[in-house]
């Protein structure tokens, strides 16, 4: 127990004030300090097998290689990159799935009718607290992105979510698990008595603290007045991880080194410990600040004689697990712990095998003294020969080769064995990591074995999630309490109220889908609930549905691609588009069959210019041989029955040129009306018109005679001469 003679009482004060350590003597404050630092030590302690575990874990991660003089100095010191790989793959698809865009956040309203009012706050909160994730706090991203690669390999890390005065909206900040102490058997945060962030901040911060009156005025104090302390640090290899010197010394310008302690304390004196944020330095253990882990007067209960019952302490850290510890610790497993042993054996056996090379492309050997050569080491120099006082025989008995055999095969293939099987416990088979797996390999085949793999990412996908789903909650109390009565976010057009977070925390969670592990699974999950909605008349929300499809497509402004159907035109009447289709049949059938008149029309005028000239013909050679006056006669009934056939032509030519002229102008018709859809105003230039100036030859009715001259084209094909007197 405190030896504590000032009392503090729980009001409304207390609770808002910055600092309460005026109101202690500085004994008391020592006493408290020392008090605080001895749990924050004890912790320490409980969590020691661990921390060298992870430390293990994040060298190999890290690749940070130490020096090594066995078998000889400068031996092979690969490290593979087996937790590295793993950690990559799985930050790349917790990103990708975890923080998506537009809606990273969703408020769903699970219990109660839910009316257009009720719907649209929702949607209202949900974009609301988007922004403040992905825009306003512009470092959230970026911390979340190292908390996934982090946690791969440690196995816990925690986001510290908190209301920032001086930027006046809520922060996300990640804190390691390295920097967050607890005792190792605590059962969660909510739970725990203390919880110790070990923090740094600078002088400069510090003094700015001080003057704002949030830190108790230590500037004239030793402690601040002086360097830090030089104290072995327990993780011995940070600093070669941190790439700083192990020979550094601190000077007036290194960070403050201070203990954020979120603990339980009896300061009233009454036998109930409450709430307390203490913050001292964590090698003098001197106090600089105490304040009430309680926002509201509401959240302490009293019984009917004042006595305090509980307090319902304001939470800010949120622990992100990656796998549960098997021995039901608080700190979680990572790859750097599971991975770590094999990692090591798969180090051992490349390192051995490169020796082995390196050994058996050098040589080496003994010489005896019958060689006669001359003092020192004797390396082999390409090129060069050197003479020596031995014969070629004595030489070749005084050297004796030691005995180097190759690269053991064995070694080899115990190497393979060891990185299939990591590669096993990280989930990391040759389809998730994007290999080929085997030629002629069937697509369904590679679809299960991706699917199998993905197992392992999946389950991890939906702890992130429910952390997730904790952190966004806590957002949401912050807000309720820190959000001014009426604000706008965004582009300035969307309004958010105070009031709106009056409502349940629980219902907000992460947009995305914990059991959707990549972007090809979202894809195909949307399609195909897009092609059910398309299929069964009713019973789906199109809308819905199309916005979750564009979501899984990656598009971004899908309220401008897609407004929604009502904001659509409606389409034409389908009674009256099936009626324009019918009527635009009829019509091409009867052009058709005009066509078919027009190709047999000047089919029958052919035939007559052919029979014409042959009555020609056969005249000129039947008037050469009769008399003439019966040739007159002769001549006069030929001409009348070629003048028939002429007639006939020019009927022909000319029911064709009429039906060309109605095909035209039926054309021109419809490029118009085309046109004018179109908002162009130009005519075709391309149709019947066309086709009639080739049929016509672009004359101006031509006559029955000019056709057989050959004056009028293609249409009627015309003669070149008429009979001679």
């Amino acid at each position: 127990m405190l030896d504590i003679t000032s009392k503090i009482v729980l009001d409304e004060e207390v609770i808002k004030s910055p600092n309460l350590t005026d109101r202690f003597t500085t004994e008391e404050l020592d006493r408290i300090g020392i008090y605080c630092a001895e749990g924050w030590r004890a912790d320490i302690q409980s969590r020691f097998v661990w921390l060298r575990r992870n430390e293990a874990g994040m060298d190999l991660a890290m690749q940070v290689a130490r020096e090594k003089t066995f078998p000889w100095p400068g031996a092979s010191n690969v490290i593979f990159p087996l937790i590295s790989i793993a950690a990559l793959q799985f930050s790349a698809r917790a990103y990708g799935g975890l923080i998506t865009t537009p809606g990273l956040v969703k408020y769903d309203v699970l219990v109660g009718e839910v009316d257009e009012q009720v719907s649209a706050r929702a949607e209202r909160l949900g974009r609301h607290m988007t922004f403040q994730c992905l825009e306003q706090d512009t470092a959230w991203e970026e911390q979340h992105d190292r908390l996934f690669i982090n946690l791969s390999i440690v196995g816990t890390a925690f986001i510290k979510s908190r209301y920032d005065a001086d930027l006046r909206h809520n922060v996300g900040e990640l804190v390691l698990a390295r920097d967050l102490v607890v005792n190792y058997w605590t059962k969660d945060l909510a739970s725990s008595p203390r919880i110790s962030q070990e923090i740094e901040i600078s002088r400069n911060e510090a003094v700015s603290l001080i003057r704002r009156g949030a830190w108790r005025d230590v500037e004239k104090e030793p402690w601040f007045t002086a360097p830090p302390p030089i104290v072995p640090d327990s993780d011995t290899n940070k600093d070669h991880r941190r790439g700083m010197d192990p020979d550094f010394r601190p000077d007036m310008d290194t960070p403050l080194q201070l203990v954020e302690q979120h603990r339980n304390i009896d300061l009233d004196c009454d036998g109930y410990a409450e709430p307390y944020i203490v913050t001292f330095d964590r090698y003098s253990s001197k106090v600089v600040r105490i304040v009430l882990n309680c926002d509201r007067v509401e959240d302490i209960e009293r019984n009917k004689d004042d006595e305090i019952i509980s307090i319902r302490r304001t939470e800010y850290f949120t622990k992100y697990s990656f796998i549960p510890a098997p021995d039901g610790g608080f700190y979680d497993v990572g790859f750097g712990t599971l991975m770590g042993p094999l990692n090591e054996g798969v180090n051992t056996a490349i390192n051995q095998l490169f020796d082995a090379g390196t050994l058996s492309n050098l040589g080496g050997g003994f010489l005896g003294r019958g060689a006669k050569l001359r003092g020192g080491q004797q390396q082999w120099v390409p090129g060069r020969w050197t003479q020596v006082d031995s014969t070629g025989d004595d030489l070749r008995k005084s050297m004796v080769p030691l005995p180097t055999p190759e690269p053991s095969q064995v070694l080899f293939q115990l190497l393979g064995l060891l990185i299939e099987y990591t590669n096993l416990l990280a989930g990391s088979s040759d389809t998730v990591l994007a290999r080929n797996p085997g030629q002629n390999t069937p697509a369904e085949t590679s679809r299960n074995l991706m699917e199998s793999g993905l197992q392992i990412y999946s389950t991890m996908f939906k702890r992130i999630w429910r952390s997730m789903k904790e952190e966004f909650r806590k957002y949401h109390l912050l807000n309720r309490t820190y959000l001014p009565a009426r604000t706008t976010f965004g582009q300035g057009k969307n309004v958010i109220t105070r009031e709106d977070y009056l409502t349940n925390p629980d219902w907000v969670r992460p947009a995305a889908d914990p059991n959707t592990v990549s972007k090809s699974q979202r894809l195909n999950q949307a399609m195909m609930l897009r092609e059910a909605s398309m299929t069964v008349s009713g019973g789906y929300n199109r809308e819905v549905v199309e916005r979750q499809y564009l979501s899984a497509l990656g598009i971004q402004n899908i309220e401008e691609v897609f407004p929604g159907f009502e904001e659509i035109p409606p389409g034409e009447d389908p009674k009256v588009q099936i009626e324009k289709m019918r009527t635009e049949i009829e019509a091409q059938d009867q052009q058709l069959e005009q066509w078919k008149f027009i190709k047999e029309w000047q089919e029958a005028i052919r035939l007559n210019t052919a029979k014409i000239q042959l009555l020609e013909a056969q005249a000129a050679g039947i008037f050469a041989d009769i008399e003439a006056s019966k040739a007159a006669a002769a001549r006069e009934s030929y001409q009348a029955f070629i003048d028939g056939l002429y007639q006939h032509n020019d009927m022909l030519n000319e029911r064709v040129r009429t039906t060309l002229e109605v095909l035209d102008r039926q054309q021109e018709r419809k490029a118009g009306n085309g046109d004018r859809k179109a908002g162009s105003g130009k005519k075709s230039g391309s149709g019947v018109r066309s086709v009639a100036r080739v049929s016509t030859g672009g004359s101006p009715k031509p006559s029955a005679r000019q056709m057989a001259s050959g004056d009028a084209g293609p249409v009627g094909i015309g003669l070149r001469g008429g009979f001679q007197d």
